[in-house]
């Protein structure tokens, strides 16, 4: 085995020893207490998180999850609240204390001010029987062993501090029924907001200039030429209702040339798709996405219909990630 090997062999132990610490995590995890817990983060009015360090960072990004999903959540950095931002904190908050040691000096300080201010605390941890353990209100215990050869750098026990912070949101969910729609609400840029607040009738291409229609007994010759005049890489064939008797792509032409020499003389109704996979006009970008994505073959481009079925435009992936 050469030089090479060894290292990618013993990096992929460490991905194993994350996956094994996290299984014996989840069969150990008092689970009751992690629901007390996110019972009691239900109904605070500010959820506070803080540490020190790499816990600083994955702290951040708690607080910051809490807050995608509407619930009031700030960082609280335990050097500067012992200098003043304490007092952002008041009677009936909340303060969750991330640290694996538990012993962190910097929390152990705060403790003291955040009882006379009867503030809730909640440890997340990696030592049950340390000073913060047993000083905090409840203390979810995430005691895990480190991954990699420098077995004190935070590895493991970022991941499992995290994973805990993920199951407390879930509950969080559960409990005061955040959908869908909320979460969008506090996301309204980027591919995620318009995903969850954009119809798919407010991008698709429409109009019977721009849809590549064909009929039922259309050559190829034919439908290859729709197809690349209207540059959407499909073709539709509607009934007088304009319902879709069927759907084909470019992909269908070209699995069509591989299996037959000639087929020129080959009509749409003899391979078309038809009953086409389509989505309703109302439907959010998150939908079309899911429909396009998820399935078994991935769909590049979806017929629209409306309320009564007919066909009234043509969404495709590219739209979807363009949209603005």
């Amino acid at each position: 085995m050469n030089m090479i090997d060894k290292y990618i062999l013993k990096s992929k132990q460490v991905l194993k020893n994350d996956i094994n610490s996290l299984q014996n995590m989840y069969d150990s995890l008092d689970w009751k207490l992690v629901y007390k817990v996110a019972q009691v983060l239900a109904n605070t009015e500010s959820i506070f998180v803080s540490g020190v360090g790499k816990s600083g960072l994955i702290s951040k990004k708690i607080s910051s999850s809490f807050a995608s999903i509407g619930i009031q959540s700030h960082f609280l950095h335990p050097i500067e609240a012992i200098h003043g931002d304490i007092g952002l904190l008041k009677s009936g908050d909340t303060i969750i204390l991330i640290s694996n040691s538990g012993n962190t000096a910097e929390l152990l300080a705060l403790i003291p001010i955040l009882k006379i201010k009867n503030i809730s605390t909640i440890g997340i941890l990696g030592n049950g029987n340390s000073q913060l353990s047993h000083l905090c209100d409840l203390s979810i215990i995430a005691q895990v062993k480190e991954s990699t050869s420098i077995d004190t750098i935070p590895t493991t026990s970022s991941i499992a501090t995290l994973a805990i912070s993920h199951i407390l949101m879930e509950m969080l969910i559960s409990i005061k029924n955040i959908t869908p729609s909320d979460y969008s609400s506090n996301h309204p840029a980027g591919q995620i907001g318009r995903n969850m607040l954009i119809t798919v009738k407010s991008i698709m291409i429409t109009g019977s200039h721009r849809l590549p229609i064909v009929q039922n007994n259309s050559k190829v010759k034919d439908i290859i030429i729709e197809i690349t005049s209207k540059s959407l890489g499909c073709a539709l064939i509607l009934n007088d209702s304009k319902h879709i008797d069927g759907f084909i792509t470019d992909g269908d032409i070209r699995r069509l040339l591989q299996e037959h020499e000639d087929v020129y003389d080959i009509e749409a109704h003899q391979f078309m798709t038809k009953s086409p996979v389509t989505i309703v006009e109302t439907a959010l970008l998150g939908e079309a996405l899911s429909l396009m994505e998820d399935g078994e073959r991935k769909i590049g481009v979806l017929p629209v219909v409306n309320s009564t079925n007919e066909c009234v435009g043509i969404i495709r992936l590219h739209e979807i990630a363009n949209s603005r």
